[in-house]
């Protein structure tokens, strides 16, 4: 008799379930049970639909249930719910949501892919234009308001990665949108002085930004109209709202199973995404990762993650032998005119865990420096201090930023050191790279950094307490034509050229803080002062540049 395999949830986690199982068993009945409409649909690219870069919501959809079911040989249940699983006597209960049926339903091997849903605040509870928006239900509901309504404005609530893509969206379409946001920062994954370069392209582009502030009234006055009141006394009103302040796994189907919780209330598993419960696997949001820099239960609610870590639990559950490798978290988002990307953790992740880190911030160019369209990137990497290991990087940046990123996912991956890293072999051509890659050159400051050829002051630091200590000299090693367009208060100039002659005037006894542009300038000063015998010296990461973007822009 063949193996019966229930997989309860379509999304990308229950459709590489199945698909994979079938793919090792040709005679396993395979039944998919889900929920809602719809399975095996791009859920990231919901934003892009909402303002019709993407046409047609069928573009979203890589099977129909209709077409998944014939391609592989699974029943799909549409509209049905799991309410209870009889883990002893392997049967599930089940309940077809819109007739109301009750059955039960036996099965060898069970893969749970229930994923997430959207955190909803309480004070957001309201019949009104407010929406949440996790399945292609949700988003047509908000397509069809936007048609009939033609909205001016909106209130977009949460600044991670889809807040900000919804926010670019709905700009898209000549909707203004306030960016409402309870930390204080935009993106609060990143680093702080890494979130403030998309902050302000997010105020160049219009966006009204608050931070530091939560909903705390809500009050529907029409069909199309709400008012909002902060934390901070602040009023807002608006046409719409959309709340993306994070999700939540669904893991409720734990309680009666037996199954054990992992991080953030999602089900416990092992690599081979087993649960501990004979018989009983499970994969995507619902569930957890593994870290590659920690090696302790990672939560990503990615949908690259979800499909390894439902072919793993698909290939298991008919007898193979896969284990999902840890994670290293990479996450990439389109802002306004800029890539986002983060890889590992970051600084404060890295010292949340116990770690003491070395960071290097550095702003290469894309490509070759002269050749047409070269632009800068922002690049902070964080490496371990006493092994040089590189445990994250953060890059942002008009092109580029995404091959660059995955050079640094692959690193972290391997458990790469900023020398290792410094000497890969990466490509080179003018109009791709520069002869020093990006990721190159950014090891390269690391490893210098750990090695003590080199002090960095990190560009948040240099704020007015610091600009204004009398046991320092701070020193701008640019052109005079560069320092007479901006710099730092309280900088003196002088330039790199003649930084040598000039040395002996230099006092000895106070620390000395030199910056440039971007910090080579700086690097090679000193490096001149420390050859000359000066011992407290040091120089701002990442130049002048960073320090803009954190204080300046």
């Amino acid at each position: 008799m063949a193996r019966r395999i229930v997989v309860i949830g379509g999304g990308a986690a229950g459709a590489s379930a199945a698909a994979k199982a079938r793919r090792h068993d040709e005679e396993a009945d395979i039944v998919l049970l889900n929920e809602g409409r719809d399975i095996s649909y791009g859920a990231c690219g919901i934003p892009y639909w909402i303002s019709g870069v993407i046409p047609s919501i069928g573009a979203l959809m890589v099977f129909s249930p209709r077409r998944f079911g014939a391609r592989y040989n699974v029943s799909v249940r549409n509209f049905t719910r799991v309410r209870e699983i009889k883990a002893e006597q392997k049967k599930v209960i089940v309940e077809h949501v819109r007739e109301h049926e009750v059955y039960q339903l036996s099965y060898d091997s069970l893969i749970i892919c229930t994923g997430a849903r959207p955190v909803l605040p309480d004070v957001f509870r309201v019949e009104g234009p407010i929406f949440a928006l996790r399945n292609l239900v949700d988003a047509e509901k908000l397509k069809s308001f936007l048609k009939e309504y033609t909205p001016q404005s909106a209130l977009v609530v949460g600044a991670g990665l889809i807040g900000l893509e919804m926010t670019e969206n709905l700009q898209k379409i000549g909707v203004k949108v306030t960016l409402l946001e309870a930390t204080d920062q935009v993106l609060p994954s990143l680093d702080l002085e890494m979130a403030s370069i998309v902050h302000a392209a997010l105020k160049r582009s219009g966006t009204a930004v608050l931070t530091g502030q939560a909903a705390r009234v809500v009050e529907v006055k029409a069909p199309d109209r709400v008012v909002v009141t902060t934390s901070k006394g602040e009023t807002i009103e608006t046409n719409l709202i959309v709340v993306s302040v994070g999700v939540e796994p669904n893991s409720e189907l734990c309680e009666s199973a037996g199954l054990k919780y992992g991080p953030r209330r999602t089900i416990f598993t092992e690599r081979d995404m087993s649960t501990g419960v004979e018989g009983i696997w499970a994969a995507g949001d619902c569930t957890h990762s593994w870290s590659a820099v920690t090696g302790q239960p990672l939560w990503l609610p990615l949908g690259s993650v979800a499909n390894k870590q439902g072919r793993t639990a698909g290939a298991n559950a008919v007898g193979q032998a896969l284990k999902l490798s840890p994670m290293v978290g990479s996450t990439i988002a389109k802002v306004m005119d800029l890539t986002v990307a983060k890889v590992g953790l970051s600084q404060k992740e890295a010292e949340s865990a116990g770690m003491k880190v070395i960071c290097s911030y550095t702003h290469p160019f894309d490509r070759a420096h002269y050749y047409p369209g070269a632009e800068m990137l922002s690049v902070k990497l964080i490496a371990e201090e006493s092994t040089g290991a590189i445990v994250g990087a953060q890059i942002i940046g008009r092109e580029g930023v995404d091959k660059r990123a995955d050079v640094f996912a692959m690193a972290i991956y391997n458990r790469m050191t900023c020398d290792e890293l410094g000497n890969v072999d990466l490509h080179y051509a003018p109009p791709f790279a520069p002869a020093k890659d990006v990721c190159n050159v950014a090891a390269y400051v690391a490893d210098d950094i750990r090695r003590g050829l080199e002090r960095v002051v990190a560009p948040q630091e240099v704020d007015q307490d610091f600009v204004s200590r009398s046991d320092q000299v701070l020193i701008d090693v640019r052109t005079p034509e560069e320092y007479q367009m901006g710099h730092i208060p309280g900088a003196i100039n002088v330039p790199l050229d003649v930084l040598r002659e000039q040395s002996d005037s230099l006092d000895r006894r106070k620390r000395i803080v030199l910056y440039c542009k971007t910090g080579l300038r700086s690097y090679l000063a000193l490096r001149i002062l420390a050859n000359k015998g000066f011992e407290d010296v040091w120089h701002i990461g990442g130049g002048y540049v960073s320090w803009e973007e954190s204080f300046g822009g």
